[in-house]
């Protein structure tokens, strides 16, 4: 990124030879990742001209790592699987070679010997890692080979890992790479969102949800990322039937949050954890009203699933509010890429209060004095089996 801009007239001599054959894309603001390139851009025909220098020998030794894959959300204590990508881009097969799995620092985790691999061969190397101290860290593979020719290729590009407490636990729904504003519509002045999450796609049935993260590739960055979060437990399959208003859910964060440019994830720690029973998660985000809209470009990455899944409304002038949807809102499938991050500790004492008894259903001794109040004991390590008691209570 330049401090200033120069003439629009400093031009590449190029030709233009059919379609999809270069990608070009330029900001003031933005300071690209040449990493994580954003997309969407279109392609188009056009490219400089290039003179390309080479010797016609051949390379003889070249070992690459090209990646290391694996959660990006582990927790202290618990083992994980990370998969590190190796290919021989020399001439010569290598049998002498050794694979590393790295932490920022320099700091090796592990390390294999390598396999025999032939010219244009890839090979992948799985490593098991039991992480034991909780924080941001990056992880990243490198091969060793003496005599290795190019040297610049031997480490992958960095993964980016949060590790977690050891009690914590982190499930991702709607891990895909469809760009979306859902939750928020920074395009408009103001936005809300609705999102159901199925029982199936948590991986658990009670437990305490701490933080959540979404998926950005924004084109600028917000001055203003004010952000309301509501989170609810329901036995409603999907939104067809319109919204469940905040006044049902557990507002469980308000504030502002950074949102910025380039590819990113956003992690926000809830200000209220939020205590999920039994049943499906519904979320609600709320844009407040804002004084200005920014590009229509930043959008957070997800996943369309089926239909039904999301409500959504924006404007520039209606303030919506959250405990009074708009009805008529049409659903769809989108679900916006999000990481869970929960307690996996069951529920041992919860007490609700679901019915009250009429008069005509009291029992002896009861008396229209007392107050007869169903109550669902959920006990420890009984997910789906409740017990259901009949007390009364004097008023």
């Amino acid at each position: 990124m330049d401090t200033t801009w120069h003439s629009s007239s400093d031009l590449f001599a190029c030709q233009t030879i059919g379609t999809n054959r270069a990608l070009n894309l330029y900001s003031d603001s933005v300071d690209y990742d040449p990493a994580a390139p954003p997309t969407g851009t279109i392609p188009s025909g056009k490219f400089p001209k290039t003179t390309f220098f080479y010797t016609g020998q051949g390379i003889g030794n070249d070992l690459a790592c090209l990646s290391i894959a694996g959660s990006t959300t582990p927790s202290v204590g618990q083992s994980y699987q990370y998969v590190v990508t190796v290919k021989n881009n020399g001439q010569n097969a290598q049998t002498n070679y050794t694979v590393k799995m790295m932490q920022t620092g320099d700091v090796e985790i592990a390390s294999l010997p390598g396999l025999p691999i032939n010219e244009a061969q890839t090979l992948t190397y799985t490593f098991n890692w039991t992480p034991a101290v909780e924080g941001p860290t990056n992880l990243y593979g490198k091969v060793i080979l003496a005599n290795d020719e190019i040297a610049s290729n031997n480490q992958s590009p960095a993964l980016p890992i949060a590790v977690q407490p050891a009690d914590i636990q982190a499930v991702t729904i709607a891990d895909g790479t469809e760009t979306m504003r859902i939750p928020m519509d920074f395009y408009w002045k103001n936005s809300l969102s609705e999102t159901i999450y199925m029982s199936d796609e948590l991986g658990f049935v009670s437990g305490t949800i701490t933080s959540l993260a979404f998926y950005t590739t924004f084109f600028d960055s917000p001055a203003n990322g004010a952000t309301k979060i509501w989170l609810g437990s329901t036995n409603v399959q999907d939104l067809s039937g319109g919204w469940i208003p905040s006044t049902q859910m557990t507002l469980v964060f308000d504030g502002n949050i950074t949102y910025p440019s380039g590819v990113n994830t956003i992690t926000i720690p809830l200000q209220t954890p939020y205590m999920h029973t039994p049943g499906n998660l519904v979320m609600m985000v709320q844009r407040p009203m804002d004084g200005q809209y920014y590009s229509s470009s930043d959008y957070f990455y997800g996943l369309t699933i089926g239909t039904n899944r999301t409500l959504k409304v924006y404007n520039d002038v209606t303030a919506y509010d959250p405990a009074n949807p708009p009805a008529g809102t049409t659903p769809v499938g989108k679900v916006p890429k999000t990481t869970i991050f929960y307690s996996g500790q069951l529920i041992v004492n919860d007490l609700s209060c679901l019915t009250t008894v009429s008069y005509t259903h009291l029992r002896a001794p009861e008396t229209p004095e007392h107050i007869v109040c169903r109550l669902l004991l959920e006990k420890k390590k009984t997910y789906n089996h409740h017990s259901h008691l009949i007390y009364s209570a004097t008023a």
